[in-house]
This record gives C-alpha cells, structure tokens and sequence, in this order.
C-alpha cells in the first residue's frame, strides 16, 4: 500500500512545483539578499502539497470519467486496478490541499492580504483542474490554467514573501518556465489523444488535432527560448542566464523525437511526457544557478 501511495503521488513531477518557486526566491535576491528560509520552506512545502492534491484529484477525475482504463492508465492505475478505492484517493486529495492551505495561511499572516489572493488561487485551480463543476482539464483549459498556475502563481508569491513588494519582474521572468510546464501538460494530452476522445472529454490538444497539436508543443519550446532572450536583451534578467541557452541542443535533439512521435513512433509519443518533465527541471535548475551567480558576483 505504501507502494501505491508514493505512485499515486507521483514524487517525481513535483519538480513543476520546487523549480518555479526556487526560481522566484532567486529572483528576490537583489530586493532581499538575506534569505528567509521559513518563509522558503512554508512555500515549497506548501507548493508541493497543492501539486500533490492536483495529481490525486486528477487520477480520482480521470477515473470516474472513464478517461483511465486498465489499459490506459499506465502511470496511475491505482483505481482501474482496484489497489485505492475512489474514496481513499478523494479523501488524500483534499487532505492536501488542506495542508497546502494551511502553509498559505502561514505565508499570509507573515506577508499580508497578496498571498492570501494567490493562495486561494492555488487551492480553487488545484481542485477543480479535473474536479469540481467544471473541470478545466476537460473543457480543453487544463493546459492555459498550468501554464498560469505553476508559472507566474507560483514564481511571483515565492518572490513577494522574500522581497515583500509588487513587481512585475517575476511575472515576466515566468514565463520560459511558464511555456515548459505548459508544454508538459500538452505532451500528456498528445500521448492520450485517443483514449480522451474515446472517453468523450475535451482536452486542447483534442480540440486542436494532432497536427496542430505538434506544432503548438514546438511553439512552446521556441517561445521558452525566445522569452528568455527578450528577458536578458531588456535587463530583466542578468547576462549570465544567458548560459541556460547550452541546452538548445538537448532541446532540438528532443524536438527531432517529438517529430518522430508525429510521424507516428508511438514509442516516441509516450516518451514526450517524460522528455518535457526533464527538460522543465534541467532548464529551471539552469536559470535558477546562473541566475543566482549574476545577482550575487
């Protein structure tokens, strides 16, 4: 059982969660060189349990669907297979969010009425991403919402608790990260595209079709590129991020598998979540350190 539960978590993701808020701590650095670390904490750990709640809800919304199968449901069989009860899963879910809010009440009573705001924020999109009146993820939203709900809703709180001032330097800085997670979300739609239109939801990327769809998940790894360039032409962020663009060869060495993936390598289509995940952690992790080696030499 312990087994199925670290599964159902899905530890490995919660990188979309650590990296965006690691980032916007670092970002505060010339604002707040002194790091509060209990405010870093709050943040991560509470970032992690809303991310935790979402990964539940969605194996609870993906199952009661009929959206997961046993045949679909490769990295969350838990409730096709009988292991969690539909209960057992919603009750953890909830029994997250609760601890991610709790983290949020934290954070508000030490930085004000801003965090509140985000932290509803957070807890209402955790929740109703597959769950809820209307899940966004099957009314084909799911993939705008992460883009605004682990890019700029994680990146700016984790920046206004350590510098304690509005600015749109951490909205603006988001969004390569932004565009990555996003792309994440987008690569699972493609992988399910025929599962999601046999369960008769609808995701963006069986809104857009296969094709379109590509393009949109090569659109979004230029864009990531392309923000992160704007940012450091305009100063918004230092000159030495500029080293995060070495991983443009990881990148177009993963864009060739994604074309692979197109031309019907389904081998290749299941592997574009993981490739996506990866990439969002290796590209944040670079931003994060050069990023920190600029504001602090």
């Amino acid at each position: 059982m312990t087994k199925s539960w670290f599964l159902a978590i899905r530890p490995w993701s919660l990188t979309a969660s650590i990296i965006p808020i690691l980032f916007g701590t670092v970002l505060a650095i010339p604002e707040s060189p002194i790091l509060q670390i209990s405010r870093l904490l709050a943040a991560l750990l509470g970032g992690m349990l809303l991310q935790i709640a979402a990964n539940l809800f969605n194996t609870w919304g993906d199952y009661v669907t009929g959206v997961d199968t046993v045949a679909s449901a490769h990295s969350c069989p838990e409730l096709v297979t009988g292991t969690m009860t539909p209960k057992q899963m919603k009750s953890a879910a909830f029994t997250c969010l609760a601890g991610g809010g709790l983290f949020g009440l934290y954070l508000t009573f030490e930085c004000g009425w801003v965090i509140m705001v985000l932290g509803v924020l957070g807890v209402v999109g955790a929740y109703c991403y597959t769950a809820g009146p209307y899940p966004f993820k099957y009314e084909g939203l799911g993939t705008f919402f992460v883009f605004f709900l682990m890019g700029p809703f994680m990146i700016f709180p984790a920046y206004y608790i350590q510098a304690e001032k509005l600015s749109l330097l951490p909205v603006l800085a988001s969004l390569p990260l932004s565009c990555l997670v996003m792309a994440i979300l987008h690569a699972n739609d493609l992988r399910d595209l025929a599962d999601d239109y046999d369960a008769g939801i609808r995701t963006f990327a069986l809104l857009l079709g296969l094709d379109k769809g590509m393009i949109v998940y090569f659109t979004l790894y230029g864009l990531c590129f392309l923000s992160l360039l704007g940012l450091i032409v305009i100063s918004l962020l230092p000159l030495s991020t500029g080293l995060t663009f070495l991983l443009l060869p990881m990148a177009y060495h993963q864009l060739q598998d994604a074309r692979q993936a197109w031309l019907g390598n389904r081998e290749r289509m299941i592997y574009l979540v993981k490739q996506a995940a990866a990439f969002h952690c290796l590209f944040g992790s670079c931003l994060i350190i050069t990023a920190a080696f600029g504001y602090l030499l």
